[in-house]
């Protein structure tokens, strides 16, 4: 192989090393796997507080009806409704304490991913680049090697030249 043909295999080499995808297959992300889990109870515990809102308004109502109508159990339906509206009141308040706790977990994962892959970008172009330098010191030495020896070719096609026109010229040389 002429070092030519060396000098292009190396580069593409380092060039599809740098730009390909990686073909190791990956692992699941485990935090990622964590915030989905708990998006998906946070969504369930939604659901409740929804339902104990629409407890609560029901509540509400047959209280309203119960106070129109000059009914007795009035307080007592009252007393229910209040419970509901302050179960609803706590456990929304609660909910989006939560959900600000997971969006920034999100967020705080999402910079660290970020930052994951730039130091995997950073240690990648550091291995390329000692290869690329290791490459160049033996293409520099193989070069020198053939620069040395093209050298000693020209000296000896220049002598051999020399020594023809030498002979050439002086014909009483060739007897």
């Amino acid at each position: 192989m002429k070092w030519t043909d060396k000098v292009k295999a190396l580069l593409r080499t380092a060039v599809s090393d740098l730009f390909s995808e990686e073909t190791h297959p990956t692992t699941p992300d485990r935090v990622q796997t964590q915030v989905e889990i708990t998006q998906a109870r946070l969504n369930v515990l939604h659901d409740e507080v929804a339902l104990t809102v629409a407890r609560a308004k029901r509540a509400q109502q047959a209280w309203q009806t119960a106070l129109a109508a000059n009914q007795p159990n009035a307080d007592v339906l009252q007393a229910e409704y209040e419970a509901y509206r302050e179960t609803a009141v706590s456990l929304q308040t609660d909910l989006a304490h939560l959900q600000k706790r997971l969006d920034a977990l999100r967020r705080q994962h999402a910079g660290l991913a970020e930052r994951d892959a730039n130091v995997t970008t950073q240690e990648t172009l550091h291995t390329l680049r000692r290869d690329v330098e290791k490459t160049a010191d033996s293409l520099h030495d193989e070069l020198a090697e053939r620069q040395e020896s093209i050298a000693q070719r020209e000296d000896h096609a220049a002598a051999r030249a020399e020594l023809r026109a030498r002979l050439s010229r002086d014909p009483r040389d060739n007897s």
